[in-house]
């Protein structure tokens, strides 16, 4: 037990110190800047080439780390010559937009890495830049692969602040020994949480069994319900300045002594994003069947046989029903992997509508909230979602949408196709 928390320990500090080099925010050029119109793949993960994971940690007031997980087999390895090692060339153009004062900064650095015998691995890395404190920021961040000429642009919120906020914490995976990215891991798994900026004498968890309904339709005049129900507090274990953790329920509420701060981590059912237990991929085709056609695959006797019915008479054919599944379930995914916040990413407001719609036309990204626009502006029967951004203590990425009672005939038109076995907006 010693020897293990040694080893962990000083892989800890050893990850701290790893560095790719230090680089200097400059001001931000137009021939560098993110375009709005680039957007419009912004949660499309098979048009995209590469899937990074994103996150930022606060280690002083000035000064934060961005860190970065790619993998191996999305990039393209080149040699100059026969004897050189395989390797990749990554370029990084982050822009940093101060939601405070609305200034925009840019940096810009390159990453290589060697792998001689193109193995397929997570690469991870980071690199450290001033960041002025008290503040929110939108971070745009585009990754090129300059071997193949490809890039893919990405979006990060980040708070930074001196409380208890995910950002002043760094956690990392018991086993696996690797950072964990985002607010959520698999349940049952056990996590290290250290800080080189937030200093308490105890922490303390709250843990909520409770689980979200889904959102209403785009049409109710009905709010979708935030608020979670946490459960008596117990103080987390340490060892030193070492905190140990476990997510054993969906959402694990971390908090500071006096209750003054305190931020979310959220267990999720592996292979979370993927969905693949029954009992999930019934709960996730909700939005097209009826209350009946629900009720009869919850309570059959069969739950699958009664599932795979559902498709095949929705389909019409086997074929057409492996095609349809396919599609319904990738974008649960996908919905999964950019709107997971304080309820899985399927049961939030854009994934209902990514889910039923697809992929938007167009995508207005603003501060304060989203535009999907599905069909061209200028047709008298384009759908356009307003999603406002909501400010939640345990959430960045908690979008709400506008509901109208005029998206009632596009839900059903876009549901009417599910159930006629064609697939909207593909």
């Amino acid at each position: 037990m010693n020897y293990t928390l040694k080893r962990q320990i000083n892989y800890l500090i050893g990850f701290l110190l790893l560095s790719t080099g230090l680089f200097a925010i400059s001001s931000c050029s137009n021939s560098g800047a993110i375009k709005a119109d680039q957007q419009r793949n912004l949660y499309d993960w098979e048009a995209k080439l590469i899937h990074p994971e994103l996150m930022v940690y606060h280690q002083s007031t000035d000064s934060s780390t961005f860190y970065f997980k790619l993998f191996s087999d999305e990039l393209l390895y080149t040699r100059s010559g026969p004897e050189d090692p395989f390797s990749a060339r990554m370029k990084f153009f982050l822009e940093v937009k101060d939601l405070k004062t609305g200034s925009i900064d840019s940096l810009e650095f390159n990453y290589y890495d060697i792998n001689p015998e193109q193995e397929s691995r997570q690469i991870i890395g980071k690199h450290r830049f001033k960041l002025k404190d008290l503040t929110y920021y939108d971070l745009r961040i585009k990754i090129t692969d300059l071997s193949r000429k490809t890039s893919v642009i990405e979006r990060l919120r980040v708070e930074k602040s001196p409380g208890l906020i995910r950002e002043n914490m760094l956690i990392i995976d018991d086993e696996t020994l690797a950072p964990v990215f985002g607010n959520y891991s698999g349940v049952g798994r056990s996590l290290l949480m250290s800080s080189d900026r937030y200093q308490a004498e105890k922490l303390s968890i709250s843990e909520s069994k409770s689980d979200l309904p889904l959102p209403p339709p785009p049409y109710s005049y009905s709010e979708p319900k935030l608020d979670l129900g946490l459960e008596q507090e117990e103080e987390l274990s340490s060892i030193g300045e070492l905190y140990l953790l476990s997510l054993d329920s969906s959402i694990n509420v971390i908090r500071s002594a006096d209750g003054l701060s305190s931020f979310a981590l959220f267990g999720r059912p592996q292979p979370y994003p993927e969905v693949r237990e029954l009992d999930q991929l019934i709960q996730s085709m909700r939005y097209i069947t009826s209350r009946s056609e629900f009720k009869k695959i919850t309570s059959s006797s069969y739950p699958k046989k009664a599932l795979d019915e559902f498709w095949i008479e929705t389909a019409g054919t086997k074929e057409k029903a492996r095609s349809l599944i396919r599609t319904y379930y990738r974008r649960v995914r996908e919905a999964n992997i950019y709107f997971s916040g304080i309820t899985e990413g399927w049961k939030s407001d854009r994934g209902l509508v990514h889910i039923v719609f697809g992929n938007p036309n167009k995508i207005i990204v603003e501060s304060d909230k989203e535009i999907w626009v599905y069909g061209e502006d200028s047709n008298i029967s384009a759908l356009t979602f307003t999603f406002r951004k909501k400010t939640h203590p345990y959430s960045h990425n908690l979008y709400v949408l506008d509901r109208s009672a005029l998206y009632k005939p596009g839900w059903d038109q876009a549901v009417a196709n599910w159930r006629r076995g064609r697939v909207f907006s593909e």
